[in-house]
This record gives structure tokens, C-alpha cells and sequence, in this order.
């Protein structure tokens, strides 16, 4: 750069000191700033930043073609007090170093500086290191945005600058803001699908298991622990497990179906999904059919198992995980075969399953994924050396 960068800025003063909240385009942030990784050699022991996630950065490259596509909290920045400074208004941060003043001269005494006689930077120079973000800005890389033609280069992010920090200060923030915040619960997400007015697979989970909750008579009848907390003591299954395990029926890129959505692009079949194709013709009715259907005749042979949740996991999140592994298997070899999914085949269905595996069998399952897993190899076994189901 041929001149000093000024930016208008925010200060923000809090107990740890006076902070400064900017804009900055993506393409520039990303050539202004450096990525410090902790390691095990004594030249990276003062650094705070983990290993970069690949499949992270690959995720967020792909979200920010999402039109609605939004990183409303700041990536920070440590700034290095050579580089960064403070106009005396405060409300202006200028990228530029003193006269004389080299890369390992040592922190500079702001005071004392003469921003009338900042020097510009060199193009590769940097101003600070992340402390927070590294995933957003690589995704951004990723997406292309350190070339000028690409439209992410100009994507605007807020960003925080924080100046003379020492290497405790930079530890202390960083793990402050990975380490306190609250997970927040699966079931609420789903729920809060329910808003968009748009289509797409988590909002049909959501409706799905909201209409099979309130279903008087139905197997899922007040099982549900809505927004994740439980209420009725036949609630055993909470919303965000349902909707976990049915989503994989319906889709395996939720995330491009909802910005296909957006972008007016029609949804294409996927024949790992059993129920897409009902998502797609926007026959949401027919799902909670089919699964009524499937459901209530896993009720019927399994009735003590069904009912009891204290004693038998059927109705749990292991069960229910294992019944609609189950279900991926079966469809494929009795329903789509014959393209029936009457309560009459999926009761054949169901006794085939207790010929596998017994109710007193279903009292000791382990409470895992694994365990899920398992127990749907032992639910679908016949069909791997007997013939389909006749009718």
C-alpha cells in the first residue's frame, strides 16, 4: 500500500482495557493478519491458536454461498503495537509503523508516536495476530476471497482489535471465549426451524415431530420432550434426538437443500433418503403416515417395551436410533420394492424384527451410538439370509 490505512473505529473500554471494534473486508483482513498456531517447540509456546479443522473450513466455505450467509460476531485481533494504532480521538485505527522502527524493535510507546509520520506498511506486512476466528477467515480463503474478482473479497466483517496484550492476556481471552459458552440445545434448533416460512428438511423434522407429539392415539403421543426439556412423565425422546435421526431419511446436505431453497433451485432425488421424495413433492403428511405406520406396529409387538421407559430403552434415544437404522434397511428391501408402506407391511415387518430379537432382549441394550447400532444389525439379521416378505 502506497498510503496509511485508517479506519473509523469504536473504542470499547471493559475490565481488561480499551478495545476497538472496526469493519474490514474480508480480502484485506486476510492479508493483514497472521494465524499463530500452539505447538510443542519454544518458538510457538507463546501462541494460543488450535489446529485448524479442514472439514470446518471446507463447511464454512460452503455456507458463505448462502445468500443469507452472516458472521455477526467479531473476529479478534491482537494487534502488534508496531503496526496498529489509535488516533487521539480514539475513533480512528491507522496501519503503519514509526520512522526507524523495525519489526523486532519492541513494543512502541504509543505515546510518543507521531501518526502525522506513520510510514505505510509493506503489502505483506501484518497487523496482528487472530485470537479468534481463524475457522471464518479460512473458510473465506477457501470460498476465494483473497482474490480481488471474487465477490466474498469484499464481504464486510467485524472486527475487534485488542493492543498490547501479553502472551497471559492473549492465553486468558482465547480460552474465555472457547471454554464458557453454553452448548446450546438440538431440540431448540429444531424448534426454531419452525419460524422459517420457507421449506426445508429441519423445518419438516420439526413439523413431523410436533405433529406426531400431539397425535392422540399415535406411538409418539406426549414422548417428546419439546425445546429438549421434560414435562409429562411419558416424555422420553427429546426433540432434537428425533429430528437427529429422521433428517438423515429426508437428506444428507440439509445445508444446500435450504440454499437451493433460496436460490430457487429445484431438490434432487437421493435414494439414500427413503422419505425425500415425499419432502420433495412437499408431502410432509406422508411422512408422518409412514412412520405412524411403522411406529405403531413396532408398538404392537413390542407393547411392554414400548410403554416402559424406565426399565426397557425401545422408546429412548438408543432405541429409537436403532429403529430407524432399522428402517433404512427395510424400506429398501420391503416397502420400496413393493411400494406399499400399509400398516399391514410394516406389522410383517415388525414380527420379523421380534423373531430376531425379543422384548426381554431389548431391557439390556448399551446406552450408545455403538449400542444403536448393534442392536439395528440384530433387528434387520433376517434379511440378509432370508427372502423378502411375501404380499
Amino acid at each position: 500500500m502506497s498510503r496509511i490505512a485508517e479506519l473509523t473505529c469504536v473504542s470499547v473500554t471493559q475490565s481488561i482495557g480499551t478495545f476497538y471494534l472496526t469493519v474490514m473486508r474480508a480480502g484485506e483482513l486476510l492479508q493483514r493478519v497472521e494465524i499463530l498456531r500452539r505447538g510443542l517447540d519454544a518458538a510457538s509456546r507463546e501462541n494460543v491458536q488450535r489446529e485448524l479443522s479442514g472439514s470446518r473450513a471446507r463447511e464454512i466455505a460452503e455456507y458463505v454461498t448462502d445468500p443469507d450467509a452472516t458472521f455477526p460476531t467479531s473476529i479478534i485481533v491482537a494487534a502488534h503495537s508496531l503496526c496498529v494504532h489509535v488516533s487521539s480521538s480514539g475513533d480512528r485505527l491507522l496501519f503503519g509503523r514509526p520512522p526507524g522502527r523495525e519489526a523486532d524493535a519492541g513494543d512502541s510507546d504509543l505515546e510518543s508516536v507521531d501518526l502525522s509520520k506513520l510510514q505505510p506498511l509493506a503489502d505483506d506486512e501484518k497487523v496482528g495476530a487472530v485470537i479468534d476466528g481463524q475457522h471464518r477467515l479460512a473458510g473465506l480463503e477457501l470460498a476465494g476471497a483473497r482474490q480481488k474478482d471474487s465477490p466474498y473479497y469484499s464481504f464486510e466483517l467485524p472486527v475487534v482489535f485488542m493492543l498490547n496484550l501479553q502472551p497471559e492476556d492473549r492465553a486468558y481471552v482465547f480460552s474465555t471465549i472457547n471454554s464458557k459458552q453454553t452448548r446450546v440445545s438440538s431440540s431448540l434448533i429444531v424448534d426454531l426451524f419452525g419460524l422459517a416460512t420457507a421449506r426445508s428438511p429441519r423445518k419438516t423434522c420439526h413439523e413431523v415431530a410436533r405433529a406426531m407429539n400431539a397425535k392422540e392415539g399415535g406411538p409418539f403421543f406426549q414422548t417428546l420432550k419439546m425445546l429438549g426439556k421434560k414435562n409429562l412423565p411419558t416424555e422420553s425422546l427429546t426433540q432434537g434426538s428425533f429430528a437427529k435421526y429422521l433428517l438423515r431419511l429426508i437428506s444428507r446436505s440439509p445445508d444446500e437443500d435450504e440454499r437451493a431453497a433460496k436460490l430457487d433451485r429445484s431438490w434432487k432425488p437421493d435414494p439414500r433418503c427413503p422419505l425425500r421424495q415425499f419432502f420433495i413433492d412437499d408431502r410432509d403428511d406422508m411422512i408422518v403416515r409412514v412412520l405412524e405406520n411403522y411406529f405403531s406396529a413396532i408398538a404392537r409387538v413390542y407393547p411392554s417395551a414400548w410403554e416402559d421407559t424406565d426399565h426397557y430403552a425401545l422408546k429412548r434415544t438408543v432405541g429409537f436410533s436403532a429403529l430407524m437404522k432399522a428402517f433404512d434397511v427395510v424400506w429398501k428391501e420391503e416397502v420400496a420394492r413393493r411400494n406399499k408402506a400399509t400398516p399391514e407391511v410394516f406389522g410383517r415387518i415388525a414380527e420379523r424384527f421380534r423373531a430376531s430379537v425379543s422384548e426381554d432382549a431389548l431391557r439390556s441394550i448399551v446406552s450408545n451410538e455403538g449400542g444403536a447400532t448393534e442392536l439395528a444389525k440384530r433387528f434387520t439379521a433376517s434379511w440378509t439370509v432370508e427372502k423378502p416378505v411375501s404380499g
